[in-house]
């Protein structure tokens, strides 16, 4: 075998030649469009087409399949394009283009991801999306002219009801745009009027003025509502009152803080204002009311995202107005009231959408009393303030989350003493803290004069464990005396069941100017409590030297005072202000979902992002929250790559368990999951999760697409490019290929070659004629047409109506038969089903008569296949030998030791850097004369310097003599070794045959391969449980020859560990923990050894050699075995591999070699 390295030499000059000589290389040049690139720092030459030919494009779109015409704002979309790039020359070459690029421009909505053929590196411009999201340039790299190609883009939808969807696409000159969607969001509506009202006495006390809280909302990016909207507000008094509106401004912008509203007035932060609109309410008769909004502002530039105390409002509401109503009456004894507003239907501005208001949340409670003692639940003293009020059923609250009780007397004298007590329900609630003072923006600030007391005995009824608790029923003075009642709360809080505080002149209290004086106990709703359960409080009081009043404690529904509430179906029959109550709600969950690639391909690893968070009218931690993520059938988990490890991992379903979480924080999971290699090209791979809080429950879907893109090349080349003639006889033959590089079959193919005629403005010019010397020989399953039509009215395009249709010749006026005939004038070939990557030719053998020197012949092919459908051109060239002629065939050889013409890009094969290709060159003497020294030149190899020089060859490259004819051919091998520098492309290089008689043209011919770089895997593993993967082991790697002797430098590896192979900074880019791959090798044989073991491990230094070519892995994991003796300490230093460097790299040398010496032993002997 001769052998040579790619290296850099000089370009070999031709021999000179004469100006008939290059006008015939130039027609040979531009027919055959051979390239000549030099990789590794050489120059790239290509040598000059047609000078009337020019790149053309044709493009054409569609929105994907199932896109209905109709879309909302958030929807993800795609469309697919088809383009070709084509010379449009009468002769199309096959030249390859750099940059190819389309670009697309949308409105309405933003490209989300690159599509996997867009290239960001090593072209020009990169492929990019605009920061707007509504440009994106797609380079394609290098594309041979005849190709046609699928792209699918991917988009979400950015435009709101009413507007629409547009996307244009542009290749070259070419432009399409697809037709629009049009944009129809859910319209929806609804008035926020329920949950916490103020309820106070006017300055005169003659009064009991309220205010009620209000917000409209409306769905984001559905259509405007109505301009302006009424509601009939009726108010329905336990006492029959005369409800008035105050006339200081009955209605006005919110300057409160309400649980779940926004504010509206000026000095509200920006992201707790709403707008205020115009707003009127009249009386129309006693206790009914029209409420009427007007101006209201659909397209604000944003809108409120908390309530006035900070706290998230609900997600899928935009609120676009908000404010209050104040009504008063004329007080005579204490009651309740319910302000209600009706539920009307609204209708959007510009269509017939209507939605109807939700009636649920129209309802406003407000209790009223006065005396000299008060209590309840206390939420409107807390911050952030929670859902609802006191007496009326409707403070809310989470299960782990706080709330506060309340007892109060108004002061007598200053000389009296007066007393309270609060009760807690500990069977639901633990006592955190407690204190007699005032309440200022949810602070209590405790008055340093009053002692509490704490209740810390085990008084049946209020003993949680006991069968007879009932708080309802015990007593104040219950141990008081004793050592059940202490005044520091105990460490154990759990053990504090009630609190009582003396307030009066005794205790140094200063009563002068108080209204009301509160003792406020905060207690902890224990976590567990399920959703709905009723929770109490119970107050007592006493007054001087009074007995104890603990009123409102009766089980007859009938005694309900007339502002409390009847609860049916609870433990106790109704509220008061000495026994009240609240429920334990649950937080609600909610989750989103979102795959970083739209489009994927089988075998892909995806990165999925879960947000999660509990939405909840208050800022608590609550507990017991899950995420569990359902992988679709044959999708695999990453393990290590969840940003938050799983709780479990069973099959298919991920699980995590939360101990609690924060309400209204988001939070965040990221985890990679690996795309089934089975998965079939367009499918649809949608992964579910759900999050959920006891059983309230939220889903989420990320659907992500196995790609369909692909491309079609249409190639055409001819069996000799120059054929000698016997008597005016030659034989030579077209074939004709589609290749595919689609992911899915295409369903057909469709080609029309038209055979060259003089006139046909190819450069056809030949004597005599021409006829067809056998049928076209094609794939079985083909069918082969044949017409004899004048080839100057045909149509070589299939989709042309002249032929009918592509697939589908009937109804042609060119006259297609499938009987053969040797005349024919074109052949139309329609093929079967052409599998992704794979190829498709049929060959057209031709004989002449009468043809003379230098005739040529031209034909032109062009083709459609089913799923790029748009058209692919080529055409190829042979020509009569002269008297004098030569004529150089190369070919190339594959790994498996077949040789290949490589004449086009589809038929280059695919070798890696660090191989041996060897090359085949025959040399035929085409003339009538012998020709002697014919030099031959390789333009990758010094020919002339080679030793042995390939047989064949003479001293200085020559062939001493080349007699006529085929039988006296001469064959050349020889071989070149790949370097590193080839790597990454197309390596083409280009044989030349040069006759020392210079009135004889030179014969040159190219072969193209692609050069790859190799990649070696391996994994980590214990050898007590192979499925555990051990991180942090250290390895060397270098690359040895025949007899184990290194070539270069070892390769210093540490395992990566990293979220993904972008966060791999040295050798191995595999970024989980025991899973190593090393790329950009050169192929040949390594030696891997390790040099430091995973914590706790004995080291295996054994060395492991391996041949690697293109993808390498080791079959079986590399096991280590667990340390039985107690790992020295670090001490820092160089380290295994270091120590092992700085001793030369002897050692291991040696060993491998050794190694070697012995398995070469046990073959031999073997």
């Amino acid at each position: 075998m001769v052998t040579s390295s790619v290296r850099a030499v000089p370009p070999q000059d031709p021999a000179p030649s004469h100006s008939q000589r290059l006008r015939a290389r130039l027609r040979k040049v531009s027919a055959a469009s051979l390239a000549v690139v030099v990789l590794g720092g050489l120059a790239a030459a290509q040598l000059p087409a047609s000078a009337q030919a020019a790149t053309v494009y044709e493009i054409e779109g569609a929105w994907g399949e199932n896109t209905p015409g109709t879309v909302k704002t958030g929807d993800v979309v795609s469309t697919t394009w088809r383009y070709n790039i084509n010379d449009d020359g009468p002769a199309p070459t096959n030249d390859p283009v750099d940059n190819v690029t389309l670009t697309f421009a949308a409105q309405g909505a933003v490209f989300t991801t690159l599509p996997s053929v867009c290239k960001v590196e090593g072209v020009s411009p990169a492929s990019s999306i605009s920061a707007d999201g509504k440009t994106m340039t797609c380079n394609l790299g290098t594309r041979d002219q005849g190709t046609a190609e699928l792209v699918i883009t991917g988009m979400s939808v950015q435009a709101v009801d009413g507007e629409r969807v547009t996307v244009s696409g542009s290749a070259g000159a070419a432009s399409a745009e697809l037709p629009p969607l049009s944009v129809t969001n859910v319209f929806a509506m609804d008035l926020k009027f329920d949950g916490t009202a103020t309820s106070r006495p006017s300055q005169n006390g003659a009064n009991q003025e309220f205010e009620l809280p209000w917000s409209l909302r409306h769905g984001p990016n559905g259509p405007a509502g109505p301009g302006s909207v009424s509601y009939r507000i009726q108010v329905t008094d336990s006492l029959n009152q005369d409800i008035q509106l105050l006339g200081s401004g009955p209605c006005q912008a919110l300057d409160l803080v309400f649980s779940g509203y926004p504010r509206s007035d000026g000095a509200a932060p920006a992201d707790q204002r709403a707008a205020f609109p115009s707003c009127t309410i009249t009386r129309d008769s006693k206790n009914n009311f029209t409420l009427t909004l007007s101006g209201l502002n659909y397209t604000q530039a944003s809108y409120p995202t908390q309530d006035g105390a900070g706290i998230d409002l609900p997600s899928g509401w935009n609120v676009i107005a908000s404010g209050k109503l104040r009504m008063f009456f004329s007080y005579t004894a204490p009651g309740n009231l319910t302000v209600t507003a009706s539920a009307p239907t609204y209708t959007a501005q510009n269509s017939s959408a209507t939605s109807a208001d939700d009636p649920a949340n129209n309802a406003h409670p407000v209790s009223y009393t006065r005396g000299s003692a008060t209590g309840g639940w206390q939420p409107q003293a807390m911050r952030p303030r929670p859902i609802g009020s006191y007496w009326d059923d409707t403070f809310r609250q989470f299960a782990g989350g706080p709330v506060r009780q309340g007892v109060g007397v108004v002061p007598t004298t200053n000389t009296t003493t007066n007393q309270v007590c609060t009760i807690l329900d500990t069977k639901y609630v633990e006592f955190e803290q407690a204190a007699v003072g005032v309440s200022s923006g949810g602070k209590v600030t405790p008055d340093p004069n009053v002692t509490e007391w704490y209740y810390v005995g085990a008084d049946p009824l209020v003993n949680p464990s006991s069968s007879s608790y009932n708080p309802n029923g015990f007593n104040c003075d219950t141990g008081w005396g004793t050592s059940d009642w202490v005044s520091t709360p105990p460490a154990d809080r759990s053990r504090v069941k009630a609190v009582r505080a003396a307030i009066g002149n005794q205790s140094g209290f200063d009563m002068t100017g108080r209204e009301l004086v509160m003792l406020y106990v905060d207690s902890k709703i224990k976590a567990g409590v399920p959703e709905g359960q009723d929770i109490w409080e119970w107050g007592s009081y006493k007054l001087g030297s009074d007995a104890w009043v603990s009123p409102q404690r009766e089980m007859d529904p009938a005694k309900k005072p007339a502002y409390g509430t009847a609860t049916p179906n609870s433990r106790y029959p109704f509220t008061g202000a000495f026994r009240d109550v609240m429920r334990v709600i649950a937080a609600q969950p909610t989750i989103t979902k979102e795959v970083d690639a739209s489009e994927t391909i089988p075998g892909a690893t995806v990165t999925y992002t879960l947000r999660y968070r509990a939405e909840g009218a208050t800022n608590i931690t609550v507990p017991g929250y899950k995420v569990v993520d359902t992988l679709p059938a044959g999708m695999s988990f990453v393990p290590g790559s969840a940003s938050v490890a799983p709780s479990s991992v069973s099959g298919q379903t991920l699980t995590w368990d939360f101990a609690t979480v924060n309400t209204n924080t988001d939070y965040v999971i990221t985890f990679q999951a690996t795309i089934p290699g089975t998965a079939v090209p367009g499918a649809k791979i949608v992964n579910s999760a759900a999050s959920s809080i006891g059983q309230h429950r939220a889903t989420a879907n990320a659907t992500t697409t196995i790609r369909e893109s692909g491309l079609t090349l249409l190639t055409k080349t001819a069996e000799h490019t120059k054929v000698p003639h016997q008597d005016g006889t030659a034989q030579d033959s077209w074939t004709v290929r589609i290749t595919s590089a689609d992911v899915r079959p295409q369903a057909f193919t469709d080609t029309i070659d038209v055979l060259p005629y003089n006139g046909d403005g190819r450069g056809t010019q030949f004597s005599g004629d021409y006829q067809l010397s056998g049928p076209v020989q094609a794939v079985a399953g083909a069918t082969v047409y044949y017409t004899r039509a004048d080839p100057a009215t045909l149509k070589a395009d299939p989709a042309d109506p002249a032929n009918g249709a592509a697939n589908d010749p009937s109804g042609n006026t060119a006259g297609w038969d499938t009987t053969f005939m040797p005349d024919a004038t074109a052949v139309r070939v329609i093929g079967p089903a052409l599998a992704p990557s794979a190829q498709q030719e049929f060959t057209i053998p031709v004989i002449t008569a009468g043809a003379a020197a230098e005739d040529v012949y031209v034909n032109v092919a062009e083709a459609r296949a089913e799923r790029t459908k748009l058209k692919m051109r080529t055409s190829s060239r042979f020509e009569i030998a002269a008297v004098n002629s030569i004529a150089l065939k190369k070919y190339v050889q594959d790994s498996a030791g077949e040789w290949h013409d490589a004449q086009n890009v589809d038929d280059y094969p695919t070798r890696y850097a660090g191989e041996t290709v060897r090359y085949r060159l025959v040399v035929t003497n085409t003339g009538d004369q012998a020709l002697t020294d014919v030099r031959i030149t390789d333009d990758r190899v010094d020919l002339a310097s080679l030793k042995p020089l390939p047989d064949g060859l003479a001293a200085g490259a020559v062939i001493p003599e080349l007699l006529p004819g085929d039988d006296n051919a001469v064959t050349i091998e020889y071989s070149i070794v790949l370097g590193d520098e080839a790597a990454g492309g197309p390596l083409i290089n280009n044989a030349c045959a040069i006759p020392a008689d210079t009135e004889v043209d030179e014969s040159c011919d190219p072969a193209g391969i692609k050069v790859d770089t190799s990649a070696l895997s391996w994994e980590k593993v214990n050898a007590g449980d192979t499925t555990e993967h051990l991180a942090a082991s250290e390895w060397s790697l270098v690359r040895v020859d025949s007899k184990g002797s290194p070539i270069g430098s070892p390769i210093a590896v540490k395992d990566c560990i990293a979220d993904t192979a972008a966060g791999c900074r040295d050798a191995d880019v595999d970024p989980e923990p025991g899973k190593f791959r090393i790329t950009g090798l050169t192929a040949g044989d390594y030696v891997l050894t390790e040099t430091r073991a995973p914590a706790g491990y004995v080291l295996d230094d054994t060395p492991r050699q391996i041949t690697v070519r293109g993808e390498t892995a080791f079959e079986v994991p590399i096991e280590n075995v667990q340390s039985e003796v107690p790992q020295l300490p670090l001490t820092g230093g160089t380290g295994t591999f270091a120590i092992f460097l700085g001793a030369g790299g002897a050692g291991l040398v040696i060993a491998f070699i050794l190694w070697v010496q012995r398995r070469r032993s046990r073959v031999v002997a073997g």
